[in-house]
């Protein structure tokens, strides 16, 4: 809170000023809450987090090591009355590539409930939707591209700077999310191991500005019924990733522009299947765009259009301790324009088999991501152990193949890796 109370403070500006004064007083009002929380026995407070170690390998030449990291998570919570404060914090190390050593603030957030309602604010991470492994209406956090796809959702979700309100009924929900800055996705620099695609040598970025004007604003409606969950949300946001168009010096200008999300999301249990279903409108979002000339195709200025995301999921509990998940995911692009960068719809799949052993304390899983528009696939398996309360051990593979897209383009990066991790 108070990294972004001095950063407001130092552009001058005048709408962010009271948020800066905001900020500081609620970062001042976390450590006082923390500290009375903690004065009164220590009843509503608590500290918790993992120390983990992991290193991988590539399993074609030259077998380098791809990481070889150290990473550890604290998180803090405190209670009292009608408040409850929560921080999480997270550094890392890595001796095999330097540019993954990281130190974040992910959250750092207060909350007042009373009867029906929530109030929060501060850096929060939030999660709309049921997709496993693909983000439909999962879009209020950025991602951070930067690390290996094999990581999980909630390790690669970026915590904004949000206020959030909540009121909640015996069936129904409403959230209201409020983020007055932006934040943009993380993407790999050149020498990540885990860089794909092409870039802009040269760009010159146009960031969205650290004020009012650059806000986001969101809201979701759930309903609980007997045997069926549904939800409807809307999203005033930016494009996660850049865009490129020509700048008049000839270099290629990235920035972020607007678009809208409208987002809708059901789920019915049937025995021991669960059926998912999520969708997602966008409206008014820039595409890349190029023109055809002498010297072949030229990078030209951002198409708008619209899409439909979809996604349908199955999820079956057998017994025995099995879980097997299913879905497939596409894109329709509304009325594309010609011109479009890429217009064809990406239709994707993914396959999930899951098998606990030895009374729970051991699990065997194996995650199929399937690219059905570029052929190609990404394989996670998995074996984790528990040693002891809260010491966990695992081996596993990621193998990535196929003829083209990240998938495959990412086939020299099949490795083998072990992690230890302990939870406290």
């Amino acid at each position: 809170m108070f990294a972004i109370a001095a950063s407001l403070a130092s552009r001058g500006s005048a709408q962010a000023a009271p948020l800066a004064a905001l900020m500081g007083a609620l970062g001042a009002g976390l450590i006082a809450l923390m500290g009375l929380a903690a004065s009164e026995a220590m009843a509503g407070a608590g500290i918790s987090g993992f120390l983990e170690a992991y290193y991988s390998a590539r399993l074609h030449s030259p077998n380098d090591a791809l990481a070889a990291r150290a990473r550890v998570r604290l998180e803090g919570r405190a209670e009292a009355g009608d408040f409850m404060a929560f921080g999480s914090f997270e550094a890392q190390k890595d001796w095999a590539y330097s540019g993954a050593d990281k130190a974040r603030l992910k959250e750092l957030w207060l909350e007042w409930s009373h009867g029906s309602l929530d109030f929060r604010i501060g850096r929060q991470i939030i999660i709309w939707g049921q997709a496993d492994g693909i983000q439909i209406t999962d879009v209020i956090c950025p991602s951070d591209y930067s690390m290996a796809p094999a990581k999980k959702l909630d390790e690669v979700r970026l915590g904004v700077d949000a206020a959030l309100i909540r009121i909640s009924g015996d069936r129904y929900e409403l959230e209201l999310v409020w983020m007055p800055f932006f934040r943009a996705a993380e993407l790999p620099t050149r020498d990540n191991p885990w860089r794909f695609g092409g870039d802009w040598p040269g760009a010159r970025e146009i960031r969205p500005k650290r004020s009012l004007s650059s806000s986001e604003a969101a809201l979701r409606f759930s309903g609980h019924w007997p045997g069926f969950d549904a939800a409807v949300s809307a999203f005033w946001t930016r494009s996660d990733l850049p865009v490129a168009a020509p700048g008049p010096d000839g270099r290629p200008v990235l920035s972020w522009p607007r678009l809208a999300i409208f987002g809708f999301s059901a789920s019915k249990p049937s025995g021991d299947l669960v059926w998912r279903l999520e969708a997602a409108l966008r409206t008014g979002e820039s595409r890349q765009a190029f023109t055809v000339g002498p010297a072949g195709r030229a990078l030209a200025e951002p198409l708008k259009t619209g899409s439909l995301k979809w996604l349908l999921g199955l999820d079956w509990t057998p017994g025995g301790d099995w879980t097997i998940s299913g879905q497939i995911s596409g894109e329709e692009i509304i009325d594309p324009p010609e011109g479009l960068w890429d217009a064809r719809d990406p239709l994707a799949g993914t396959l999930s088999v899951q098998k606990k052993l030895f009374g729970q304390l051991a699990t065997v899983s194996n995650m199929v991501f399937l690219d059905f528009r570029d052929r190609s696939f990404y394989d996670a398996f998995e074996i984790e152990h528990q040693i002891r309360d809260g010491f966990l051990a695992a081996v596993g593979a990621d193998m990535f193949g196929g003829r083209g897209g990240r998938f495959g383009e990412l086939e020299r990066n099949t490795q083998a890796w072990v992690r230890l991790k302990w939870h406290f």
